[in-house]
């Protein structure tokens, strides 16, 4: 059984945490045994340039524009097809 977790500090630094237990005790090995119970903890640091999520959000919201568009035109054709065919 494990567990483990991570935490992000910022947009360039994150922390992570993870432990085992393995069920049905040490293994033995001649030269020595290995514990049943592990754990280890780390740190991410992320170099270089890093996007900021304001040019993101922006792209996204250009993007749900022309859906919305769209989505408005088509809906545009269907109802004058409609009144076309008296539907």
């Amino acid at each position: 059984m494990s567990v483990g977790c991570a935490v992000k500090a910022n947009n360039r630094l994150s922390f992570n945490a993870g432990g085992s237990y393995v069920f049905g005790g040490q293994a033995d090995y001649r030269s020595g045994s290995l514990s049943n119970v592990a754990g280890r903890a780390g740190l991410i640091f992320k170099l270089g340039n890093i996007q900021t999520s304001n040019n993101n959000h922006e792209q996204l919201k250009s993007r749900l524009d022309a859906v919305q568009d769209a989505n408005r035109t088509t809906r545009n054709k269907i109802r004058r097809l409609k009144q076309g065919t008296n539907l």
